[in-house]
């Protein structure tokens, strides 16, 4: 493989007719998520995907092509010249990724939550205001069919007093051969990271302002 110093460029303009170089960080459970990205654009280019997991990492290698594998996701970053990084690891690795993302000039799509601290996350956005370089966590909820029109329901029926959530999921029940890091709290796991930044974007994407809770 051979390594080049990743040179720090400005996002490019939309009417760029050359496609965005992308790489995913991580190759866990979130990859399949982004399965057929080429495909439903094609002005995005996978070009790079980076995971310690030696057989992860080869899986998204195969399945999809793509040209070059990281067992570092901070290597892939230093040598893939990105337009665009997709952030799926696990939260504590959130900050360092995204700061360094920030400072190359690479647009950033995280998976939730953005970071671990309120103050984690005011630097992320300094960083990204910074640079010009543009930031969005990936609350899938909002582009789903059901929930967009669950949100418009609840918008027709006036003012809204109370917000009550039953979530329910199958991922819980799945057999699992090892653990992940939703079931480790040293990795900032657990069900309500996993899904209580759901829980609480829903909430106020749908209500607004949240007072109590």
């Amino acid at each position: 493989m051979v390594h080049s110093r990743t040179e720090i460029h400005k996002p490019r303009k939309s009417n760029n007719p050359k496609p965005w170089r992308i790489g995913i960080c991580g190759c866990g459970s979130s990859l399949s998520m982004y399965e057929g990205i080429q495909l439903l654009n094609k002005n995005f280019l996978l070009v790079a995907v980076a995971d310690p997991n030696y057989e992860k990492r080869q899986l998204a290698v195969e399945k999809w092509g793509v040209p070059r594998a990281y067992s570092e996701s901070e290597e892939m970053l230093e040598n893939e010249n990105l337009d665009l990084i997709i952030i799926a690891t696990p939260p504590s690795t959130h900050f360092a990724l995204a700061l360094e993302a920030a400072k190359k000039g690479i647009h950033i799509l995280v998976q939730k939550p953005l970071t671990r601290t309120l103050k984690e996350a005011k630097q992320i956005i300094q960083s990204c205001e910074k640079n010009t370089v543009g930031l969005k966590v990936s609350f899938s909820r909002r582009y789903t069919p059901a929930f967009v029109a669950a949100r418009d329901l609840v918008n027709s029926l006036g003012q809204s007093f109370l917000f009550r959530v039953t979530w329910c999921s199958p991922s819980g029940i799945k057999p699992r051969t090892e653990k992940v890091w939703k079931e480790e709290l040293n990795t900032l796991g657990g069900i309500l990271v996993d899904y209580g930044t759901h829980i609480v974007d829903i909430a106020h994407w749908w209500m607004g302002e949240i007072k109590d809770g």
